[in-house]
């Protein structure tokens, strides 16, 4: 959830979701398919990647990011036991962290991905994803336990387990959930495969963790949910998304309610008779509500939540999908006036990638130090109420961006893609320290008055090498290398007077997956 003003779990048995690891799962069937007995199955990836990365400012106290070369890794592992009609399973995310090179300079322990430390053999490196048990009838799912939510393009509720088109996913909004889906038109006495097709889910989340809250943070967070998903084999789609939040802040015992309404269609066609196809996928949202997590200047008793966000993509895929061209773009409605009693800056979730630096870096590393300032009480005394709204982990939020890419897949293990990401601000920038010390005017991270509204272009390319090795047939592990970079040129909104230089960013993966 995007409301943004406003633990360790032990398990023995949970649900393997087809939304979890990509790769290939190795199944191990006692007696063969057809004994009527259980099959196991193993997923998971490992996952090392090294990073190069411009230094860049993030205020004007002389802070810097201070990654310039640093090594992560992550393990995610996942067992299940499946059935004819039900599933048990456990995935985890272990050993997950930086292990070499160099730390955050930004102070503090606000970041999620724990870049402030070694953090691989920590406690932190240890995150359970998937515990949570499924039965399937006929006519209806019944599931239990701990998940990773994901709904639509992803734009709201993200599960973390979609490659991204450049850069990394880190996180996943995990909940604890019961849920029942059903085929309100299932035929008991003659199975008709359209009315199927139709899914209607209700459910309850406890929310342990996600871009608006953490139990481990002492945020408790419960949802209400329903949605209507219309499904075919052909990968068609058209749903609605509804959720009602209940959050309190238990430092503070600061509450918010919100209601949230997300609409998701996925429409893949032919072209003709040319071997040729295209899709057209797009999801949009708004949240309405109240909080009193944080308060403005003009209302202190509780903020009207009132946010909007949507995001599309349209796709030609060539013969084979060995040419592909890609449009993607989204809006997210910005504060106008942040001193009045309407909260509109809507923030699309942390795991929905836009590019690789501008966000995931500059922005992210800008919003993390903000926090560092408001919270300093050389810089006045007791931090403002619900100041960690303000992190954004690298997350898309307040503005306008447009990424047309290309895809290009010329041999079987190779692939290469290559995109330009544009971003404008959709509200007057206002860093929340510079600007409330300058008595409300806009002042960006440099404590200057910005030129614009350009946020930046940046430039993505990636290469992507490797498959499925030759053993195991359709479940042979996949080994792929992974190659990518971006380069931002800062727009006038973030760029310091005197002119900003461009922020690089190269990236190497290496992962294997099964």
């Amino acid at each position: 959830m995007s409301f943004r003003p406003a633990v360790a779990l032990s398990c023995v048995v949970a649900v393997l979701l087809a939304s979890g690891s990509a790769g290939a799962v190795v199944k191990i069937t006692p007696g063969g398919p057809d004994s009527g007995r259980s099959t196991v199955e193993l997923s998971g990836e490992y996952r090392l990647q090294g990073s190069l990365l411009s230094e860049l400012a993030v205020d004007a106290e002389g802070t810097f990011l201070g990654q310039r070369a640093y090594l992560d890794q992550r393990l995610r592992f996942g067992i299940g036991l499946v059935g004819d009609n039900y599933r048990f399973g456990v995935e985890w995310d272990l050993f997950s962290g930086q292990i070499a090179g160099d730390l955050w300079q930004i102070p503090g322990s606000i970041d999620d991905r724990n870049r402030q430390k070694y953090g691989a053999l920590s406690a932190d490196g240890f995150v359970p994803r998937l515990a949570a048990a499924r039965f399937q009838g006929p006519w209806v799912t019944v599931e239990a336990g701990l998940i990773t939510s994901h709904w639509g393009l992803g734009m709201l509720s993200n599960d973390g387990a979609h490659d991204p088109w450049f850069g990394r996913s880190d996180f996943g909004d995990r909940v604890l959930r019961v849920r029942g889906t059903f085929k309100p038109l299932y035929g008991r006495k003659q199975p008709h495969p359209q009315r199927d097709r139709l899914l209607l889910t209700v459910g309850a989340d406890w929310v342990v963790d996600d871009e608006m809250a953490s139990f481990s943070r002492q945020q408790l967070a419960f949802q209400a949910l329903a949605s209507l998903l219309y499904a075919d084999p052909d990968g068609r789609r058209l749903g609605i998304y509804s959720v009602y939040r209940n959050q309190r802040e238990l430092l503070e015992d600061r509450q918010t309610h919100a209601v949230v309404l997300d609409v998701y269609g996925d429409l893949p066609f032919p072209i003709w008779d040319s071997g040729w196809s295209g899709r057209v996928a797009l999801e949009a949202a708004t949240i309405l509500g109240s909080t009193n997590r944080s308060l403005s200047y003009n209302e202190r008793e509780a903020l009207v939540v009132a946010q909007g966000g949507i995001t599309a993509q349209v796709s030609v895929r060539g013969p084979g999908d060995k040419l592909q061209f890609h449009l993607r773009g989204g809006w997210a409605s910005g504060d106008q006036s942040p001193d009045d009693e309407v909260v509109q800056g809507f923030l699309f979730d942390r795991d929905f990638d836009v590019g690789m630096v501008l966000f995931d870096q500059l922005t992210g590393g800008v919003a993390a130090a903000s926090h560092v300032l408001l919270s300093d009480p050389d810089n006045g005394g007791a931090p403002p109420d619900g100041v960690d709204a303000l992190v954004t982990e690298g997350a898309f939020g307040s503005g306008l961006f447009l990424q047309p890419i290309v895809q290009l897949r010329p041999l079987s293990w190779l692939e290469a893609r290559i995109g330009l990401a544009v971003a404008v601000s959709s509200a007057p920038l206002r860093h929340p320290f510079y600007s409330f010390r300058a008595g409300g005017t806009v002042r960006n991270h440099h404590n200057e008055e910005p030129a614009g509204a350009l946020l930046g272009s940046e430039l993505n390319w990636a290469l992507q090498f490797g498959g499925a090795l030759p053993f195991g047939g359709d479940m042979a592990p996949r080994l792929e290398a992974l190659l990518q970079g971006g380069h931002l040129f800062v727009g006038d909104a973030l760029a310091h007077s005197s002119g900003s230089d461009p922020i690089h960013h190269l990236m190497g993966t290496a992962r294997l997956r099964w």
